[in-house]
């Protein structure tokens, strides 16, 4: 399976790549930062994995990736949790640039693409504590 991975510099996404790798998987990393990526892990592991260095919010480089590379699934772990960003956190961006690619690749291709959502799960609802704040408070 071709996996284009979101987050592979983080917390998260670091650790989904060797899963990935050890279940044979060809493993597409888009990160901001290539040198980042190889200072992250090991040669063995980067040596394996195919890095585009690039905007995850870009949808025409998206588009390009999967198509160039016959991606089956996106897994997003890019993005943190409100409560840990510091500065403005680009996951909505993300996912919105990552649909728009899918759809306009599968109506392309008549292939379908999966995509999972694992990082900044909390950004979208910060929940109310029994006080009635929230984490953010």
């Amino acid at each position: 399976m071709n996996v284009l991975l979101f987050g592979a510099t983080g917390t998260l996404g670091s650790r989904i790549v060797p899963a990935l790798l050890s279940h044979s998987h060809h493993v597409v990393a888009l990160v901001r930062s290539r040198p980042k990526l190889l200072d992250l892990m090991p040669q063995e592991v980067h040596d394996q994995v195919q890095i585009i260095e690039g905007d995850a919010t870009d949808v025409s480089l998206i588009k390009t990736t999967l198509r160039e590379h016959r991606i089956s699934y996106i897994i997003n772990a890019a993005g943190s949790a409100k409560i840990f960003a510091k500065g403005p956190n680009p996951f909505v961006d993300i996912v919105n640039a990552s649909v728009q690619a899918a759809d306009a690749i599968i109506e392309e291709t008549h292939q379908p693409i999966g995509v999972w959502f694992v990082g900044g799960l909390l950004l979208m609802d910060v929940p109310e504590r029994p006080d009635g704040q929230t984490l953010e408070d």
